[in-house]
């Protein structure tokens, strides 16, 4: 099957995902209210709790995330052809990971961004704030080392790809810098900061070929 014809299905899939199962969630199980203030607002102090453009927040999530199965998931899938793993990400996305990532940041907001193992605790009693803090803890770092197994594995006797990991740091430092103290435009220092990394990604390439 020709490639664009999957990539616009998938497109689609996620489309219709966004528009009306999320909304069905925000609308009728989370119940969602723009009125709320969130914790960044009601507990303001410049350090753990401060506003974000919505933009930073998001990719910030996008970036930390903490599942394996979204990141190896596919790759195992793949073993089997391109038909179940695209299967995987469509079904995985919309009806697993995306709706407990959703869940789960609506009830840290709902409960004054207080952590899984703290609503436990409010909820459960300290049986179950222990018991969920201990599955969190060997969930994650399962999670972790499975991902760190296959970074590790992609990386290796590829020095040109590591060189481009190991840069985004300074990029990130250098973008928090420039939106801090030269101009406060998100998108603008985003922008700056991938246009420096995809030209660090094609030079290492070049420089190790």
């Amino acid at each position: 099957m020709n490639s664009a014809i999957i990539m616009a299905l998938s497109a689609l899939v996620f489309a219709l995902g966004f528009r009306f199962y999320s909304k069905f969630l925000a609308t009728k199980i989370a119940k969602l209210d723009d009125r709320n203030p969130t914790p960044a607002v009601k507990f303001n102090d410049g350090k753990d709790y401060v506003p974000t453009n919505k933009w930073v927040v998001l990719f910030y999530h996008y970036a930390t995330i903490a599942g394996a199965g979204v990141l190896l998931g596919p790759t195992l899938a793949a073993q089997y052809g391109w038909l179940p793993c695209i299967i995987w990400i469509l079904t995985a996305t919309c009806l697993a990971g995306g709706v407990h990532d959703f869940m789960v940041m609506f009830l840290s907001v709902r409960n004054d961004g207080k952590s899984i193992g703290e609503i436990a605790r409010k909820e459960l009693g300290r049986l179950g704030w222990i018991t969920v803090s201990l599955a969190t803890f060997f969930m994650a770092t399962v999670a972790v080392s499975g991902m760190g197994m296959g970074l590790i594995s992609a990386l290796e006797h590829n020095p040109w790809a590591t060189f481009t990991v190991m840069m985004t740091i300074p990029i990130s430092l250098f973008m928090y810098a420039y939106e801090r103290w030269v101009r406060r435009k998100t998108l603008e220092a985003s922008v700056i900061g991938l246009a420096i990394l995809m030209a660090l990604f094609f030079a290492a390439g070049a420089l190790q070929h």
